[in-house]
């Protein structure tokens, strides 16, 4: 074994610059492999706990929350085994003309640790939204 730690890769995902998964409840706990990204991450946290580390600062994972992580910073995630979530992946071309200052804004607190707590009705529009980003991406149409 190298020594290196590994980068997932977007393209090895999805063809799309942006990606949602569903993260469901296991049999066991479970513990991710150190590794980094070449996208951003926003991981929202549903129910369960755990721990989150990320750039060899570990924190709490509690629910609801959002976790951010951005492109090359190294983390893993400790879950218990009813953790569950939603993951929402995008490359840093998705949001080059309209999104700059949004993701500039989102991701200035990544590295903090980027762990926000949110309250129930936070989460639920924040589901609400993520659903109708799963419709557009389904639709698989040309982003203009």
């Amino acid at each position: 074994m190298s020594g290196t730690i590994p980068t997932h890769l977007l393209s090895e995902r999805s063809r799309q610059a942006t990606r949602v998964e569903h993260i469901h409840a296991c049999p066991a706990p479970q513990r991710s492999p150190v590794h980094r990204h070449d996208f951003h991450e926003l991981l929202f946290i549903a129910t369960g706990s755990g721990t989150h580390m990320l750039d060899m600062v570990a924190c709490e994972v509690t629910a609801p929350s959002l976790h951010l992580v951005s492109p090359g910073q190294v983390h893993q995630l400790t879950r218990s085994a009813d953790l569950t979530g939603v993951v929402v992946m995008f490359a840093p071309v998705a949001l080059l003309v309209h999104g700059h200052a949004a993701r500039a804004e989102l991701f200035a607190r990544a590295g903090s640790p980027a762990a926000i707590p949110l309250t129930e009705a936070q989460f639920t529009e924040a589901r609400s939204l993520i659903a109708l980003m799963e419709h557009e991406l389904a639709a698989e149409r040309p982003m203009v």
